[in-house]
């Protein structure tokens, strides 16, 4: 956070980085300032012209705004159908695994009857050889 009141304490770290030039920018009251603080910095310029921009017609400004906007909502919803379909991938792989562990499950079970079948059959005749 830049306080721009307080740009006279910038910190060296501060001036290496041109944060306190950035806040000089937002705080300039003249275009000719504005010009003279970003005459050897592309970016700089851009913000310039933007600002200056948005001053002479606001109206392009908002739209382009709108744009931005618009372009971030489509953004962020890619980003969240590409998240779905990836969740979509690992409920599929969870089901298919879970459909398998089923499978085993229903194949134990029969043998487990199979086997319960068996062992009644064998007390029957263990009881019948008894009588």
């Amino acid at each position: 956070m830049v306080d721009l009141t307080q740009i006279n304490l910038a910190t060296e770290d501060d001036k290496a980085y041109q944060i306190d030039r950035w806040a000089k920018i937002f705080k300039a009251n003249t275009w000719e300032e504005l010009r003279m603080l970003t005459k050897d910095n592309e970016y700089m310029q851009e913000v310039t012209k933007s600002l200056f921009n948005c001053k002479l017609n606001p109206q392009i400004c908002k739209q382009c705004q709108d744009w931005e906007f618009e372009q971030k909502l489509a953004k962020m919803d890619e980003n969240y159908k590409r998240k779905l379909k990836e969740e979509i991938v690992q409920l599929e792989d969870i089901s298919a695994n879970l459909k398998g562990q089923n499978s085993q499950l229903q194949d134990k079970n029969s043998q487990l009857q199979d086997e319960n079948a068996r062992l009644k059959a064998m007390l029957e005749a263990l009881t019948h050889n008894q009588n």
